[in-house]
């Protein structure tokens, strides 16, 4: 199993804030490794960007801004 450096599986089972995982398609970080740390971190959603790679990221606005809106619009509807 992958974490990020410097997190443990168990320090990412412990976030109890809700995570937005963004990644590339063509990511440096590969989507296994997105996958396994969606899958410890309890309220974590994972969105992969086409055609991105992780320098990119901050750059593709007209797809990242709306996704965060959204992430962040429904977060707080639901009161956490």
């Amino acid at each position: 199993m992958h974490t990020a450096p410097g997190w443990s599986a168990d320090d990412m089972r412990r976030i109890t804030a809700p995570v937005l995982l963004v990644i590339g398609d063509t990511d440096f970080v590969p989507i296994e490794h997105a996958a396994e740390m969606l899958e410890l971190i309890p309220d974590a959603q994972l969105a992969v960007l086409p055609r991105t790679r992780h320098t990119e990221l901050m750059l593709r606005t007209e797809v990242l801004g709306p996704l965060v809106e959204g992430f962040l619009t429904a977060v707080l509807s639901r009161g956490a």
